[in-house]
């Protein structure tokens, strides 16, 4: 027998050999191990994330597609998408202030269906309940036990239920759901209809990331709310600038500090380009003249003091005041410190000055987070304190208090469902324009431009008709906004007007805007105008046909 080969050193090399191939396979198998688990939590961490969307977005509810702010903020996309005739509308083809979100909504609308966006705004919940859950948990361990973290949501789907919205307008003529989720001013983070604002989910997200020290995602995500809905762009500008601060009393390093802030001017660098050279002044004097239109006519319960400020915004300061000493010595005591004490002091400019420029700018606008924070503080305090109070009682009754805590759950998501349901009923059944809206939407024709009470909010979207305007729907360059001003003015004046008035009227709208029917409503459709034929008429509204002027005689 021959003798098996060594090396050099005297060990057997095809022993070893197999020894190094069995200790790579060993590495290799704990590598895939590793990878497998890691796999396996992320699905594990989807499931439950797209569990908690699922059950806070039927507890929260959502209105019916076209509703509210959706008849301004899918204009746009809708109109590139081809719903109707909507590409010959004048609003529509006035500058887009929200480019990516006229983008998601074309998209979404050509190659999906629009229920879609149904789903769009309830994975958007579940970002907003990740991020307060998020928070809850590093201020005050939340997640230390499973029981506990399932009383915390209960109680934060609780005060977001559109149930108990309900409940507390009926039972007290004021929904307290709403005080205690909203801003200021009627401005919101969550809302009834998927919108632009409701992209704000990701600021609270990013709030959270940045507790866990992770600055870079955490201004990437606030980019990506102001890139959405520019509105935000102040609230994003002031949240990095924070960070920044913090990270550099923390490490007293500004490399860090300053890397975050080029990230954040960067991502955002393209939306800002875009409003500055298609929203710009156009001189300072109508600029001036746009602003004045906004802020004291379209929108003064958003943007003037006076209007907005009652005892339910006391209670919201109070509120965040409360948060703010919860959470002292915290980091996001900084966080939301800095921004009230910003939104606090640009607000009293703002009534000291009568500033138009801070009053378009709303800085109290920032309150669209810090009193949906503030609210999941308090909620996230008092769950601690009571199963720190009652840690005997609760150890000794665990199952009592899963038990009811599901029940809860449960109560709130039928709840959720039947308030859904009666929503939807309420949107058809007690609108009196439906019928005459479903006439116009199954004989809306190319060329036909409709004249329409201002005061409708929804026949531009539900018909795909074009219309000559309406209150809801404004531009934001300055010129288009006067052009809107003015096309308004000339509609209040021919609805409220006498009706030979009115038939006068006529002639000017066919000339100078190309208008070809005319929606009239109550007595006024008994109207004896010779130029109108009526197509349509249940007593509520009525649709007429401008004749021409050779079929006139």
């Amino acid at each position: 027998m021959s003798a098996r080969p060594e090396d050099a050193t005297g060990n057997d090399a095809p022993t070893r050999g197999r020894r190094d191939a069995a200790g790579m396979a060993d590495v290799l198998l704990r590598r895939a191990a590793i990878s497998s688990g890691r796999r396996v939590d992320l699905c594990l961490a989807a499931g439950r994330f797209l569990l908690w969307s699922a059950i806070f977005a039927i507890i929260y509810t959502q209105a019916p597609l076209y509703t509210s702010n959706q008849n301004t903020k899918f204009l746009h996309g809708l109109a590139r998408a081809g719903l109707g005739q909507l590409n010959r509308d004048w609003t529509a083809s006035t500058i887009d202030p929200l480019p990516v979100f006229t983008l998601l909504v074309y998209l979404t609308y050509r190659f999906l269906h629009e229920y879609a966006f149904y789903a769009y705004y309830a994975l958007l919940m579940g970002v907003y309940v990740c991020g307060l859950r998020g928070i809850a948990s590093e201020i005050f361990q939340i997640n230390s036990s499973k029981l506990k973290e399932l009383v915390f949501l209960t109680l934060l789907f609780a005060v977001h239920a559109g149930q108990f919205s309900a409940w507390s307008k009926e039972t007290f003529k004021t929904d307290l759901s709403w005080q205690l989720q909203a801003g200021v001013a009627e401005q919101y983070l969550l809302g009834p209809v998927f919108q632009p604002c409701v992209f704000g989910a990701f600021i609270i997200l990013s709030i959270y990331l940045f507790l866990r020290r992770r600055p870079f995602i955490a201004v990437t995500l606030l980019a990506l709310a102001a890139t959405v809905h520019t509105a935000y762009l102040p609230a994003a500008a002031l949240l990095t600038l924070s960070y920044m601060l913090i990270a550099f009393s923390e490490e007293r390093d500004f490399k860090r500090p300053l890397a975050m802030g080029l990230l954040a001017l960067a991502l955002v660098l393209p939306v800002v380009v875009h409003g500055w050279l298609y929203l710009g002044p156009t001189t300072q004097e109508l600029w001036r003249r746009a602003q004045d239109i906004i802020v004291n006519f379209r929108i003064p319960q958003h943007s003037l003091p006076e209007r907005w400020f009652d005892g339910w915004a006391g209670v919201k300061i109070i509120l965040i005041g409360l948060a703010l000493y919860l959470v002292r010595g915290t980091r996001l005591f900084a966080v939301m410190g800095f921004s009230f004490a910003v939104a606090v002091v640009l607000t009293g400019a703002q009534v000291i000055t009568k500033s138009n420029s801070l009053a378009f700018l709303a800085p109290w606008r920032l309150s669209v987070y810090l009193v949906p924070l503030a609210t999941a503080t308090i909620i996230a305090w008092a769950t601690t304190a009571i199963f720190r109070k009652f840690d005997c009682p609760i150890s000794r009754h665990t199952r009592v208090v899963w038990a009811v805590s599901l029940v809860a759950l449960l109560l709130l998501v039928v709840g959720g469902v039947k308030t859904q349901q009666k929503q939807f009923v309420d949107y058809y059944a007690k609108d009196a324009s439906m019928g005459m809206m479903n006439f116009v939407k199954a004989n809306n024709g190319p060329g036909d431009i409709y004249l329409i009470p201002v005061e409708n909010q929804k026949f531009r979207l539900y018909t795909g008709a074009p219309i000559f305007i309406n209150f809801k729907t404004h531009p934001y360059k300055d010129i288009e906004v006067i052009e809107w001003y003015e096309r308004l003015m000339v509609a209040k004046r021919f609805y409220e007007a006498d009706d030979a008035t009115r038939c006068v009227m006529l002639d000017d709208f066919t000339a100078r805007y190309s208008v070809t029917h005319v929606v009239l409503k109550g007595s006024q459709i008994d109207t004896s105008c010779g130029t109108l034929r009526q197509l349509y008429s249940d007593g509520k509204y009525g649709v007429f046909r401008i004749e021409p002027s050779s079929a006139r005689h």
